[in-house]
């Protein structure tokens, strides 16, 4: 039997018998022996690693030689704690060595290498696995094209906005983006969603929430919508100056006719007739 092969070992053996007499046999044909390289792979059993729940990570490595026995050792970042244990059970004429790594993953780990190794005195092999750590949303913010304000963004009446929902989480999130129970816009398995519209109404103000959920949770943040009146497009504002006016040419000029044209904005969004014209006398008089 011949331990711990490596390439040096390759190469012809024969039986010999050599007696006390010194008569020696050699029998032929020789034998030859070649060394590959070493082949044997162990594997990590696949498990979900999700922050802050402990798990085991499991090494195996089966071998049907009962020679010298391998060795299986975990090579971790120093930040991440953890305990091991080792097993060794026999199948039939199949051994299968085990090493389990147990330990409790948090967020900062995620991405760093876990390596298991399997060393024989003479060869060895590894195998990593990516430290993925999966974690439910969180970290949600809101931002906008537009001025946020104490979360609130204050748009002027038929212009345009867009606001943006984005979160970090692992697997990515569903986004979901509601105002007053209606869904405006969804996503899946994406950390970022807009919310556009093109042309704002009185109708748009409100609050906007976004969600964010995936298997291990959900977080969700609103922002308020302000429309602000275009006066542009519906005149000056209302002013009771025009009224006090009015009413005291008429006490002064009874025979005073007023006519009234255009829109003008008044409390509780009213809508009235302007662009006054008046006439005294069948003269114009203006104010």
């Amino acid at each position: 039997m011949i331990n711990n092969i490596t390439r040096e070992d390759a190469g012809p053996y024969l039986f010999r018998i050599e007696f006390n007499n010194q008569d020696k046999y050699n029998y032929y044909p020789v034998t030859r022996l070649h060394v590959s390289d070493f082949t044997d792979k162990h594997r990590i059993s696949p498990a979900k690693i999700i922050e802050g729940k402990r798990v085991d990570i499991s090494c195996i490595f089966n071998t049907t030689c009962n020679g010298t026995a391998p060795v299986l050792t975990w090579d971790t970042p120093t930040d991440v704690p953890g305990s091991v244990s080792n097993t060794v059970t026999q199948h039939g004429v199949t051994l299968t060595y085990t090493t389990v790594l147990s330990l409790t993953p948090s967020l900062k780990h995620h991405g760093q290498n876990l390596t298991c190794r399997l060393r024989y005195p003479s060869v060895s092999s590894e195998r990593t696995l990516i430290h993925t750590v999966q974690y439910p949303p969180q970290n949600l913010s809101i931002t906008s094209l537009d001025i946020i304000d104490a979360s609130s963004i204050n748009i002027i009446e038929g212009n345009s906005t867009v606001i943006i929902c984005s979160v970090e989480s692992f697997p990515a999130s569903n986004l979901t983006w509601r105002h007053l129970n209606v869904t405006m816009n969804r996503t899946s398995s994406s950390n970022e969603l807009w919310l556009v519209i093109p042309h704002v109404t009185p109708r748009d103000t409100g609050d906007y929430e976004c969600v964010a959920e995936n298997e291990h949770g959900a977080v969700e943040g609103s922002i308020t919508i302000t429309v602000e009146r275009n006066t542009a497009q519906h005149g000056e504002p209302y002013s009771p100056r025009h009224l006090l006016t009015g009413r005291l040419l008429h006490h002064h000029y009874p025979g005073l006719a007023l006519q009234c044209r255009g829109a003008l904005r008044v409390p509780q969004r009213a809508e009235t007739q302007a662009d006054t014209q008046c006439h005294l006398h069948d003269q114009p008089l203006c104010f």
